[in-house]
């Protein structure tokens, strides 16, 4: 199913539709060719495996406030002080 330029950028900016490096998933990774001492760097710095991309995903850079049950919401601005 083709992906929308909207579910692109959520995916490569949020990480919707990523997964947690497990042992398992990092097992099945190590014996397709990638380094396990790379990948658990990359679970203890919590960075995130996308399936569809075969990528890691490095986490919350926007913040918690910026995404929504994987969907981006506007930026909130923040008051100033009086």
């Amino acid at each position: 199913m083709p992906h929308s330029v909207a579910d692109e950028v959520a995916e490569i900016f949020f990480g919707v539709g990523t997964v947690p490096l497990t042992d398992e998933l990092i097992d099945e990774l190590v014996s397709e060719g990638w380094q396990r001492r790379d990948l658990l760097d990359a679970r203890r710095f919590g960075f995130r495996y996308n399936r569809r991309r075969n990528s890691l995903f490095m986490g919350d850079v926007f913040g918690p406030d910026v995404v929504d049950r994987g969907r981006p919401l506007r930026h909130k601005k923040r008051s100033k002080a009086a």
